[in-house]
């Protein structure tokens, strides 16, 4: 017997806010450094999945996207999940989920 060990772990955040800064999209949601240590410390060996879903639970469809960075709770300026990522367009109310490395 063959025995497959997988993570399937995820989190979900609400988005609280969205702003525009220069040419940046920044979505501010409730999951970040307090949640996902590595993956703000060393991004780029801590990459994440990012769903994007509406504030009714819906997935939202990849026709209406953007690259955005997505930012944490936290007061500092490196509390950031994900930056650069092409997602569906965020608005505040909608879930995003964010899957295990």
């Amino acid at each position: 017997v063959e025995y497959t060990k997988v993570a399937g772990a995820w989190a979900a955040a609400r988005v609280e806010y969205t702003k525009v800064a220069g040419e940046k999209r920044i979505v501010t949601c409730h999951a970040g450094a307090n949640l996902f240590m590595r993956a703000v410390y060393l991004p780029a060996r801590w990459r994440h999945q990012i769903l994007v879903f509406s504030a009714e639970g819906k997935p939202k469809g990849m026709t209406h996207c953007s690259v955005q960075d997505i930012g944490g709770p936290l007061c500092f300026s490196g509390d950031i999940l994900a930056q650069g990522y092409l997602l569906p367009t965020c608005e505040p109310g909608d879930w995003i989920a964010v899957t295990v490395a």
